[in-house]
């Protein structure tokens, strides 16, 4: 999210990344193990978690396929 984006901007980001993190609970996965994770490079994806585009990879998850960055998988999903 850009620093100069306003308040609105900033909270429908926030209930994207939560709606998507609602919407993967109920899968009943946790990722917790770092083998469950697959490394993914087919063109630009989207972090599911931050909505970033990530133009070379990202991680995809072989239980319940939620795709997310490198960053939003180590810090947000442990």
């Amino acid at each position: 999210m850009p620093r100069n984006a306003n308040n609105a901007d900033r909270r429908n980001a926030f209930n994207r990344a939560v709606n998507s993190l609602q919407q993967h609970e109920n899968v009943s996965c946790n990722h917790q193990k770092d083998d469950q994770w697959a490394f993914r490079s087919r063109g630009s994806m989207e972090c599911e978690i931050c909505h970033d585009i990530l133009p070379e990879y990202v991680f995809m998850c072989r239980n319940c396929l939620m795709k997310v960055c490198a960053s939003c998988r180590r810090n947000r999903l442990r």
